[in-house]
């Protein structure tokens, strides 16, 4: 969900737009990509029904940056320019068991008790209606079964994204890493493991946040000037 990159306009020139490009999902609530490739070409051809030609600059958090960084290899392999490459302490080795264990973490914590068995894209009426609940959606807009096509498509596009093996992008990398380990205590191998991926160099700015506050107020605080300073440097 792209409203998470809104906090960054604050820091920006005012001639400086942001759009970001929210899952397919929300709109297509039957959305369920195959391959990572599939998801990164439909990005590429809404990033180029804005602006047809570089150079690019993209930025994405968590598995944004997946993407971010498979986006810019696709627009290089069409010759076009990008010219900035930021990643929000987005992790290139996530288990996917660890990342189903942080789901069903996160339904705990909003009072679904789920099964261990439970297969988390086919969730009952009664967990989509508190999902829809817990995040302030308007139920006679969104029904449950609205949300559960969402819930799916999204689910299905993170784990697609995170199981792809990466090609190598031409350039170098801003790494923004979150130096607040998160509660759960899992990690994952930062910008490291990104150098395989990258030909260039990945610079590491640290941000005195958790992983999955890196979008919020205070963070943005830090982030946001040095954003605006990159995308300075490179007029």
């Amino acid at each position: 969900m792209s409203w998470t990159y809104a906090g960054l306009a604050r820091f920006l020139p005012a001639d400086q737009p942001i759009y970001g490009l929210q899952s397919p999902a929300l709109t297509e609530p039957d959305y369920r990509p195959v391959t990572a490739a599939e998801i990164v070409r439909r990005y590429v051809t809404e990033i180029k029904a804005v602006q047809p030609e570089g150079p690019y600059r993209l930025l994405g958090w968590s598995v944004g940056g997946v993407l971010a960084h498979s986006v810019a290899i696709e627009l290089q392999a069409g010759r076009d320019r990008v010219d900035l490459l930021a990643i929000l302490d987005s992790a290139r080795d996530v288990d996917i068991a660890d990342f189903h264990a942080e789901i069903g973490n996160g339904f705990e914590a909003l009072g679904i008790a789920l099964p261990a068995e439970q297969d988390l894209a086919e969730l009952d009426e009664t967990a989509l209606a508190t999902l829809g609940e817990a995040l302030t959606w308007d139920s006679a807009v969104l029904t449950a079964e609205r949300i559960g096509g969402i819930y799916r498509g999204a689910l299905r596009t993170v784990e697609i994204a995170t199981a792809a093996e990466p090609g190598v992008f031409d350039g170098r990398v801003d790494y923004f890493r979150a130096t607040i380990p998160d509660p759960n205590g899992r990690g994952h191998g930062g910008a490291p493991a990104w150098e395989p991926h990258v030909s260039g160099v990945i610079e590491v700015h640290p941000i005195a946040s958790t992983h999955r506050a890196m979008t919020t107020h205070e963070p943005l605080a830090e982030l946001g000037p040095l954003l605006a300073a990159l995308l300075e440097g490179k007029e």
